[in-house]
Parts: C-alpha cells; structure tokens; sequence
C-alpha cells in the first residue's frame, strides 16, 4: 500500500506521496514497528529533477524542502488485514504484508537491486 494520495506523484516533503520511479534499495534492516524496512535512495536524480520542476512551475512552495527516507516496509503486528483492505496509508512508503517484505528482503542485494514504482 502507499501514501493516502496514492495517484498522485510525490512532490515536496509531507505530501504523504509515494514517489514514481526507478530507485535503489540501499539497505536492508529489521525494523521494531514495519517489521523490515528497505531503505531506497530517494530522492535520486530524477525526484530532484520532478521537484525543481514542481517548483519552477509553482506547483509547491520555493521553499519547500523534498523529504526522505521512503522505502519498502512491512506492517505493525496484527495488520496485514489494512493490506488486503487496499487501505493506502503510509506517509510516502510502500507498505507490504510482513511475510511479503520478509521474502523479498531475502532476495534483495543493497546497492544493486533496483525496484521501479509506477501509479
């Protein structure tokens, strides 16, 4: 699941987006509260390039700061039924199932897996 405003791109910090692109996952770590979390390497290249533009446009505030830490995270203890609800709740994250995001921290290589997000 993503951030509550799902079908829109991430532009500027706070915006609970999910940012679109290509990205990195640049570790991978257990986490108290997601279960796993896999960090990615927003904001790269091309978010700065979408949030230069959203600020050229005037879309967002000049002073307007772009955020981090987003990554792929699990869920709390006792709520993958949020999952399957398709309720999109993070702040930016994609949120899996905690056996999902445990599956995919086994095959996942830091610094080199690539993962792309798309509406």
């Amino acid at each position: 699941m993503f951030g509550p405003n799902h079908l829109l791109q991430k532009q500027q910090e706070g915006d609970r987006r999910t940012p679109e692109g290509t990205f990195t996952i640049l570790n991978c770590k257990k986490h108290d509260k997601w279960d796993t979390f896999m960090l990615l390497d927003y904001p790269n290249d091309e978010s700065y390039a979408n949030f230069e533009r959203c600020k050229m446009n005037k879309e967002i505030p000049s002073t307007a700061r772009i955020g981090g830490l987003v990554g792929i995270h699990g869920i709390w203890k006792g709520g993958d039924q949020l999952i399957d609800m398709k309720h999109n709740w993070t702040d930016g994250c994609v949120a899996l199932k905690n056996k999902d995001v445990e599956e995919l921290s086994k095959i996942v290589k830091p610094g080199v897996t690539k993962i792309t997000i798309v509406r």
